[in-house]
This record gives C-alpha cells, sequence and structure tokens, in this order.
C-alpha cells in the first residue's frame, strides 16, 4: 500500500515537473505549404549542363526552382527567444541551402556532405578565409549582425550562396522538393514566419500557435524574381 501511494505521488511530482519546462509540454507542430514561381528567372541562375544546353541530341529542360536549395524557411519570434539552431551543408556540388540564417553573434556551422574539398570563404567578413573542408567535415565561423554575406567557393565558382544574420531566428523548416515544409517541437506564442532566397524575404506571415494544438497555414505564395 505504501509503495502504491509512494509511486502516485511521484507520477504527480513528475507530472508537474513536465508542466513547468518552459515550452515542453506547450510544444507544437506546424506545417503548410510554398506557393512557387514557375521558373527560376535570373535571381540564381543554374549552371550548364549538357542536359540544360541545346547539344542537337537532348530536349532541353527549362529553369526549375529546387526548393530544398532555393529557399529557406524559418521563425522569428522576440529578441531573445530560444534558438533550436539551423542544419547548413554542402550536398550534391552545392550549398544546401543556399540561404543561411543565423542568430547574430552566433556560430554558423556548415557540413561538408560531398566526397571532394570545399573552400568556402566570405570576403566582406574578417577570418571567414577559404580553408578547406574535407568531406565529413564541418565549417564553423561567428557571425555578426548584418548581411547579406556573399558566400563562394574558391575551387567550385559555380558554389555561391548567402548568409543573413538576424535576432530572434526560433527554427528552421524542412522543407521537401514540393515545397512541403514542417516545424516540430515550437513552443506555443506569436512568430514570424519568413522565406528566404538568395539572401532576401520573399514571403512573410505572422503565426500564431496555441498550446497543444498542431497548426496546419495556408499556402503561402513565393514572389518570382523582379526578372520573370
Amino acid at each position: 500500500m505504501l509503495a502504491n501511494v509512494f509511486g502516485s505521488n511521484l507520477l504527480a511530482l513528475l507530472a508537474g515537473a513536465l508542466f513547468l519546462v518552459p515550452g515542453m509540454a506547450a510544444a507544437v507542430a506546424v506545417s503548410g505549404t510554398l506557393g512557387l514561381p514557375e521558373s527560376l528567372g535570373d535571381a540564381t541562375p543554374v549552371p550548364d549542363q549538357y542536359w540544360e544546353v541545346r547539344n542537337g541530341i537532348l530536349a532541353t529542360l527549362p529553369d526549375h526552382l529546387d526548393p530544398r536549395r532555393e529557399l529557406l524557411v524559418v521563425l522569428r519570434g522576440a529578441e531573445g527567444s530560444e534558438n533550436n539552431g539551423c542544419d547548413y551543408g554542402l550536398r550534391g556540388g552545392d550549398l544546401m541551402p543556399r540561404t543561411m540564417v543565423v542568430e547574430a553573434g552566433s556560430t554558423l556551422r556548415i557540413t561538408n556532405n560531398d566526397a571532394t574539398p570545399h573552400e568556402l570563404h566570405v570576403d566582406n567578413l574578417d577570418g571567414f578565409t577559404a580553408l578547406s573542408t574535407a568531406p565529413g567535415m564541418a565549417r564553423s565561423e561567428r557571425i555578426p549582425a548584418g548581411g547579406p554575406y556573399d558566400v563562394e567557393d574558391k575551387l567550385y565558382p559555380h558554389i555561391q550562396g548567402s548568409i543573413v544574420a538576424v535576432t530572434g531566428l526560433v527554427a528552421c523548416g524542412h522543407l521537401d522538393a514540393h515545397g512541403a515544409y514542417q516545424f516540430s517541437d515550437v513552443a506555443a506564442g506569436t512568430y514570424q514566419l519568413e522565406v528566404y532566397r538568395a539572401g532576401e524575404v520573399v514571403a512573410h506571415q505572422e503565426v500564431e500557435l496555441a498550446a497543444g494544438a498542431d497548426v496546419t497555414l495556408p499556402e503561402l505564395s513565393v514572389a518570382p524574381s523582379q526578372a520573370e
């Protein structure tokens, strides 16, 4: 009998402790879909490949937008909001994604998932010089407020991207090839959902998250480049 009472009290204490941890009991999932422009325009040109240029044999393919590489979806809250961090890397001979958003004053980490080294550099950031990053290794650099900062690869000139430092960064969404995105374990509250492309915000909306209620947002259209 005493053991049962002790066990019940322990469970009650654990439940109360979980309730008191900020954001844990109130964490929700957020999902939605981006309405994508039909083509790339001139904002982020695709390097010429044999299947994308006229060669007299194969039909050419139109410019296409891969949202996983071209776009980044983030949630921003008030300054000082808890930051879940974002994963950035090199994959398939390019940055994934090409725009990297970080909390101002924090460390950006870029993992090399390719089979060859890369030498990323940012000309207008002290210390972000062209250092070799071997396959499977990561490059870490502290990013001050400001941007966008232009990122290039000394070994592969076609690799170009942007770094943007912001305040109140909470999380980055996971995008698929069709523009669907998802955030998990986000605390209840009011946020700004922002979509970045080529270092600029191309779509945004305010998001209100209630405790315990997962949210599916209406489709958010991504603005085409000015050249389209």
